[in-house]
């Protein structure tokens, strides 16, 4: 069911109902398995768990008007299950995709038999948004990792549309959407816990 802002009920029209229904309707799609498309150089045989935060969401089930600098009525969803949001399943999608990375480049060992001191990394997604126009996700997110008595964080805001043209943008679907966001997370967090790895290895040398 949609819910609309109140200010807004007066300035609807039959036109601006249906552009709401066709930009959030019953499409949905989950985040595809990502893949990492650079190179990793740094190996290690450290042992490490990766860990989604539970319990991290904002936002209310419902979709509203937004007007924006044109003054212009954007919709815009909020909250953690809808469908079209990036979900609990899309962040569980995530951080599998990045155990794979992390295994298959041999930068960390995600076996279940943990050395002392083993590496924890830990995803917490602060904050999801989605703005059906153009299908653009917005994630605030922190990754925590801890080794030994160690503890560094770090802070991601990603949109999902950065760097899009305009006609990438209006040919973009939900799919494409969440896999332009899980695409430039898992690239920044493992550009991170690539270089956390490495000071590791530099310190026990």
């Amino acid at each position: 069911m949609l819910a609309v802002s109140r200010e807004y009920l007066p300035m609807k029209s039959a036109s601006i109902l249906l552009l709401l229904f066709l930009l959030t309707g019953c499409i949905s799609a989950e985040l595809r398995p990502l893949a990492y498309k650079t190179k990793i150089a740094v190996k290690s045989d450290i042992s490490a768990t990766v860990e989604l935060a539970p319990d991290i969401f904002e936002g209310k089930d419902k979709v509203t008007l937004i007007e924006n600098k044109e003054g212009v009525l954007v919709p815009i969803s909020k909250g953690p299950y809808p469908d079209l949001h990036f979900n609990l399943n899309d962040q569980k999608t995530f951080i599998s995709s990045l155990q794979s990375t992390l295994v298959a480049s041999d930068m960390l060992k995600i076996d279940g038999n943990y050395k002392s001191p083993y590496m924890k990394i830990k995803i917490f997604f602060v904050s999801t948004r989605h703005i059906p126009e153009g299908h653009v996700y917005i994630l605030d997110v922190v990754m925590k990792i801890t080794f030994g008595s160690e503890l560094v964080a770090y802070k991601y805001k990603i949109i999902s549309s950065e760097g899009d043209t305009m006609w990438e943008r209006l040919n973009t679907n939900v799919a494409d959407g969440k896999e332009k966001a899980g695409e430039k997370l898992l690239s920044y967090v493992v550009k991170d816990i690539e270089k956390v790895v490495s000071n590791v290895i530099k310190k026990s040398i």
